[in-house]
């Protein structure tokens, strides 16, 4: 049975004091002590389905924070292959240039050089206004819109929602 199904005739037994396993089939009785039993069940069987829920969003983040994890680590082995490419690539340049080699060639490989063009600013302050973009962002600083709220401030546009959030430990 669900949770769900569970909570539901739960507020049945509570609503009504009864329900159909509850009645003597030959009498038509209430049976008090059938409906209290069938209460302490029912209350039992939710009580474990809501520690298995718990236990398996307790099991589901501890494989979200070993993922999480995995994920750095295989961050930071990339970022130190990506290096090492640069030191590489800047080594080998440095020795092809440094004897005037601007081709070189095998069966498993070719190595050439294409020219490009970059831009060097060495004095930003001194570039035209028509040479500058100029980014605006427009971000709610949400701490003070909070302090403010709650310091009893009127802020059209924003409020203060209070929520229940579950913690499972």
């Amino acid at each position: 049975m669900n949770l769900y199904t569970i909570d539901e005739q739960i507020r049945i037994l509570l609503d009504q004091g009864f329900n159909e396993e509850c009645i003597d089939a030959e009498t038509g009785e209430i049976l008090e002590e059938k409906a209290q039993k069938l209460l302490e069940d029912l209350q039992g069987q939710r009580n474990e389905k809501i520690e298995n829920i718990a236990l398996y969003i307790k099991d589901l983040s501890a494989k979200a924070e070993a993922i999480k994890q995995e994920e750095q680590r295989l961050s930071e082995r990339r970022k130190a292959k990506e290096k090492k490419i640069e030191w590489m690539k800047q080594f080998l340049t440095t020795s092809l240039l440094s004897s005037s080699t601007e081709k070189f060639e095998s069966a498993r490989v070719c190595i050439g050089f294409r020219k490009s063009e970059k831009i060097i600013i060495e004095n930003e302050a001194a570039l035209e206004d028509k040479y500058i973009t100029v980014e605006t962002k427009r971000t709610p600083n949400k701490k003070a819109l909070k302090e403010a709220i709650k310091a009893g401030a009127a802020v059209q546009g924003a409020h203060i929602q209070e929520s229940k959030n579950i913690q499972i430990k």
